[in-house]
């Protein structure tokens, strides 16, 4: 709990504590007023008895027991609020069990508003923050300019993404790996080491390349272009906002033989979180 919420319980529990003692007092004032009012008339009636003792005092050799002013005070009061002096202690239990209650129903708001505000945090959060994705898919092409030999070259796969998003896609880095034959779909990837990639504003639309790295025969990369799912490109984006705050969106894509790209494993190797 932080020191605003410990404050605001503190103040609670002072208001209670003075609406209990209002209550006390409600009940013991009555009382303090009569025993002062018996105090005064006791010494209205002293006074106007020393001019008589005074009198007699030369008669009189024996002392007079004490005057039980305050004990006969205590017993009026007694007597006259036998049922508040009754119910104090019921007052007070009422009192603590208000105090008891009021402060559990403060602190279940104060959890609730927490809560709430968590919840609007999270979702300004996933709102605003930037999303990495696809634009421009591409196709997969036979690569083969300045080799010696023009039946040899490479595989690449060039392709193009963008941000999503309201804020811009910062410290962006791109690992990505390609995979060809048969088995290709269902090989585990080996990701290299990620490459930063320049900051991602909103709707900025860039490129990168995927490449095949060993050296094809153009007779091998017409079989792989003509064969669904013998060419598959994997990759992961890791990204933070300007907050700091990370984001990653994982990729798996795939050629088939009439042209279309697919996503492969969709559940599994496709996700932005």
């Amino acid at each position: 709990m932080d020191n605003t919420t410990k404050g605001f319980a503190q103040k609670i529990i002072t208001e209670l504590e003075s609406i209990k003692r209002l209550i006390v007092d409600a009940i013991s004032s009555p009382q303090r007023q009569h025993g002062s009012s018996q105090g005064n008339k006791t010494q209205s009636d002293s006074g106007d008895n020393q001019s008589s003792q005074g009198i007699a005092a030369s008669s009189e050799s024996k002392p007079k027991p004490p005057t039980a002013t305050n004990n006969n005070a205590d017993k009026e009061n007694k007597d006259r609020f036998p049922a508040l002096a009754q119910w104090k202690p019921v007052l007070e239990l009422i009192g603590l069990v208000f105090l008891v209650g009021y402060t559990t129903i403060a602190a279940f708001q104060w959890c609730a508003t927490r809560e709430a505000n968590r919840i609007a945090r999270d979702q300004f959060r996933q709102d605003q923050r930037p999303y990495v994705w696809f634009a421009e898919m591409g196709q997969p092409e036979f690569y083969n300019r300045d080799q010696p030999d023009p039946r040899m070259g490479y595989l690449v796969w060039a392709w193009h993404f963008t941000n999503y998003g309201k804020s811009p896609a910062d410290k962006l880095m791109l690992t990505q790996v390609v995979s060809v034959g048969r088995e290709a779909i269902k090989a585990t990837p080996h990701f290299p080491v990620p490459k930063p990639c320049a900051p991602l504003p909103p709707t900025k639309n860039d490129f990168t390349t995927a490449i095949w790295e060993e050296k094809i025969s153009r007779s091998r990369f017409d079989e792989l272009f003509s064969t669904d799912e013998n060419i598959v490109v994997r990759g992961v984006f890791t990204y933070r906002d300007l907050s700091g705050l990370p984001y990653e969106s994982r990729f798996c894509f795939t050629r088939l033989r009439a042209g279309g790209i697919e996503y492969c494993n969709a559940g599994k190797e496709n996700y932005i979180k």
